[in-house]
This record gives structure tokens, C-alpha cells and sequence, in this order.
């Protein structure tokens, strides 16, 4: 079965991705899984930081199922829907649920911050996009899914043949009767 797993931070962009992903895999038949990361907080003075990261995972897995029966109505429930939280550093824990689940694909919201790349995506989505091997689908903000008519395939032209997913490329050009464009 097809997973996009769709990181969420509960943020604007983050809900945006997330009703995005959710008529994606509408259109495609696919399972969606909700990803979040809780991360440890680390103090820098000499006072302690008084937070309980039972409570974190409390309330993060009650925002994680509240947005998941939202989508549920969004998707009139013809979709499975699945959580996970965990507890780290965002990437390391998105590839390892990566390296488990073996998406479909990767969705996240992109936002803007400060400065470059982080100006058109947020840290997150620019890290993710230079390091992610599974495909990745950036939302931005106020964006809705149509339909995926163009699928962009970066390369550093190192050991094309052996570092080019050809079969998962052609799954997602003829799954959304894309073009491919190198």
C-alpha cells in the first residue's frame, strides 16, 4: 500500500500541508501517516528548565489525533490515517520512519523564516530537501492540491545510473500522468 507521511508542526503552513496531503492521497488511494517530533528542550543557564516530556508527548499525541479526525471529515474517512510522535531530532527521526514505512512520499508545509533558502521553505524543508531520499513534497502556504502535472527530478550528475530511483519515478509520473522534467 502507498504511505505519504506527512511531517506536521501544527503550524499555519504545517495545517495547510496536511489538507494537502490529505486529497493527494485521496486522488492516488494512498495512506496517510502524521508525523511530529517532540524535542528534548536544552537549557543554556544555570537554572533548571522545569518542563515534564511526558506532558510534551501528552499534548503533542492529543494535537496528532485531533488533526487526524479532522482529516478523517475532510476525507469523508475513505482514507487510513495514522499518527506517530516521537521523541528527537527532526530529520534523524523522520528518516528513520522513512526507512521503516518506505513512503510514497515525504509532504511537509514550507513557511517563511529569515534569509535564502529558508525565506521560500522554513529549515526543516530546505535540510530535508538536500538530505531526504524518499520523494518530497513541499506545500506552500495557501496552496491546494489539483493535481501533480509536473515532477522535477535535481541531480549532481554523480553516479546518475546508480543513484536514480527509476522505478519509483515512473510509479509517481504515471500515477499523477505527470511530466518528468530533469
Amino acid at each position: 500500500m502507498k504511505t505519504i507521511i506527512l511531517a506536521t508542526d501544527f503550524s499555519p503552513a504545517a495545517l495547510n500541508a496536511a489538507n494537502y496531503a490529505t486529497d493527494m492521497a485521496l486522488s492516488i488511494k494512498a495512506d496517510l501517516l502524521l508525523f511530529n517530533t517532540v524535542q528534548v528542550p536544552v537549557s543554556y543557564s544555570d537554572l533548571p528548565l522545569l518542563m515534564n516530556l511526558e506532558d510534551m508527548l501528552r499534548s503533542t499525541e492529543k494535537d496528532m489525533n485531533d488533526l487526524k479526525e479532522q482529516l478523517k471529515l475532510k476525507g469523508n474517512s475513505k482514507i487510513n490515517i495514522e499518527t506517530e510522535v516521537r521523541m528527537g531530532g527532526f530529520f534523524n527521526e523522520l528518516k528513520t520512519v522513512c526507512e521503516r514505512i518506505k513512503p510514497y512520499a515525504v509532504g511537509m508545509g514550507s513557511q517563511g523564516t529569515t534569509g535564502g533558502d529558508n525565506f521560500l521553505f522554513g529549515s526543516h524543508a530546505v535540510y530535508a530537501m538536500k538530505h531526504l531520499m524518499w520523494p518530497l513534497i513541499t506545500v506552500p502556504p495557501k496552496a491546494a492540491f489539483s493535481a501533480v502535472k509536473k515532477i522535477g527530478l535535481a541531480s549532481d550528475l554523480n553516479e546518475v545510473i546508480a543513484s536514480t530511483p527509476i522505478d519509483e519515478i515512473k510509479m509517481l509520473v504515471n500515477d499523477f500522468n505527470a511530466e518528468l522534467h530533469i
